[in-house]
């Protein structure tokens, strides 16, 4: 089974990250030759696809993680072919993580705009603060995946003739779940943070 891209009609996706890069250069080269040495979009736009390429990272190596321990989540849950497990998890994990990984370092770098009255962080203070949404990811994503295996978070009696591992297969959904919980909590507690930090250098 091949996997649905809902912007395939538009163009692949490799074709519109290409497409991406190259409007964002564009922008990049015009501020510099407007501004020169105190242009600052190549710096921004730098953090914001850096902060997509690590959340994407991330996404791989959660998803192959996951799919060790339930292979019926990945198969039968999202409709993988088997005989191509990894490397379609591997494009599952990467079509689902570069958007928000964009939408992190945008806001990250909104939240930083300079300011009359406030300092800007570097942009290591800046990843600094990828560490809430990490922080908080792993931590979501273990206590909903023991809810899961207790059969807290939906019924194990539901898939018992439909996996071969119930137990296991709703593990991984509450992992899944407490990881997007869990990453849009310490998303929004790593904005905070930053907006904190600015006031304390001031």
């Amino acid at each position: 089974m091949e996997l649905e891209d809902p912007l395939s009609w538009l163009a692949p996706l490799p074709l519109r990250i290409a497409f991406g890069l190259c409007v964002l250069s564009l922008y990049a080269y015009i501020d510099w030759r407007k501004n020169g040495k105190n242009a600052t979009r190549f710096k921004e736009y730098s953090f914001v696809i850096l902060v997509s390429m690590l959340t994407v990272l991330f996404a791989i190596l959660h998803d192959f993680i996951t799919v060790t321990i339930s292979k019926d989540y990945f198969v039968i849950g999202k409709g993988l072919d088997e005989s191509r497990l990894y490397s379609q998890t591997a494009w599952l994990a990467i079509r689902a993580a570069y958007g928000p990984g964009l939408l992190i370092g945008a806001v990250y770098v909104f939240l930083n705009n300079p300011s009359r009255n406030l300092p800007q962080l570097s942009y290591r203070q800046l990843l600094s603060n990828l560490r809430w949404p990490l922080y908080f990811a792993i931590g979501m994503a273990i206590v909903f995946g023991i809810l899961g295996y207790l059969d807290v978070l939906i019924r194990k009696s539901d898939f018992q003739n439909v996996v071969s591992n119930p137990d296991l297969f709703l593990a991984v959904w509450g992992i899944h779940w407490g990881t997007y919980v869990g990453g849009g909590i310490g998303f929004v507690f790593g904005g905070f943070r930053i907006r904190s930090a600015r006031r304390r250098n001031v």
